[in-house]
């Protein structure tokens, strides 16, 4: 419901967290809102190391439509392609999200575009995705929980200043962050 929607445009980001994404390198890039983003969701399907957990409905709709990481990678690339088609700007910056760095890997490996943003877990995937990863693993990796929400929130702010995000249809995250963009949210424009 566009009304929930709307309610985001209450929803600030802490100055710490827009602070960290400048350190990152990422915000100047960010402001220049000339890039697209492909979200690369590993941790809900079992050939990326999910567990398949999730809600039953999601995973079964996983499961048919992206039996494979081919079938993923060349749907999420052929709506790539459709918005090319449609730009007048076929140079724009693709950034790559992913809880996955294998999954962007095969990516870069398959398509040879993209720059992959990367997480700081590095670990085997965890159940339905790395946000179920325990403190104890996470701190195995050199990493922590807050590190995670973190670049939950970057990925997000990442997401609505791009001019087009392509995912798959079925991933919460990237749905969620297709739709308040067009609020032009002011406290998640970098």
């Amino acid at each position: 419901c566009s009304s929930d929607l709307a309610d985001f445009q209450h929803i600030w980001p802490a100055p710490w967290i827009i602070d960290r994404i400048y350190l990152s390198g990422l915000g100047n890039f960010l402001g220049s809102h000339a890039y697209n983003v492909v979200h690369l969701r590993g941790g809900s399907k079992k050939w990326a190391g999910g567990d398949g957990s999730g809600a039953q409905k999601y995973v079964e709709e996983i499961d048919q439509k992206f039996p494979t990481p081919e079938h993923y990678l060349d749907f999420l690339w052929q709506s790539y392609q459709e918005i090319l088609d449609k730009s007048k700007n076929k140079d724009t910056n693709l950034l790559l999200l992913s809880d996955s760095p294998w999954l962007a890997e095969q990516w870069l490996n398959k398509f040879q575009v993209g720059t992959y943003i990367p997480i700081a877990y590095t670990g085997p995937m965890v159940s339905s995705g790395i946000h179920q990863a325990s403190e104890d693993l996470l701190k195995q990796h050199g990493t922590s929980k807050i590190d995670l929400n973190f670049e939950i929130l970057r990925d997000f702010a990442i997401m609505c200043n791009a001019q087009n995000i392509i995912h798959d249809g079925i991933s919460l995250f990237s749905q969620m962050a297709d739709s308040v963009k067009s609020f032009a949210l002011p406290a998640w424009k970098i």
